[in-house]
């Protein structure tokens, strides 16, 4: 699947990554941004104004697009395929498991 990104000048490290909603019981809750719901499908993200971001943002998306890795708001940390795997393997957990841990 193919995600545009709009980005603009004032864009925080939050705002590419993740941002609080509230859910249908009222609670607020973090929900990625199609940055990263593209790299969690491995899907494509158009990066539109990539341009305009702040140094602190840049380095920030290159933790997640060259590194594979990013810590996320809501406690997660964001891995490659490959790193997950290798610590499915060595905590010997399942796939849901090991996405519930934070």
């Amino acid at each position: 699947s193919v995600h545009t990104v709009q980005l603009y000048s004032d864009m925080t490290t939050r705002d590419l990554l993740q941002r609080r909603v509230t859910n249908e019981a009222g609670d607020t809750v973090w929900q990625c941004t199609a940055l990263m719901q593209a790299a969690k499908d491995g899907g494509v993200a158009i990066l539109d104004g990539v341009d305009k971001l702040k140094p602190g943002c840049l380095a920030y998306l290159q933790r997640l697009l060259v590194d594979g890795e990013v810590a996320l708001y809501d406690g997660g940390i964001f891995k490659t395929q490959e790193e997950f795997d290798l610590l499915r393997q060595k905590l010997q957990c399942s796939e849901e498991e090991l996405n519930a841990q934070k």
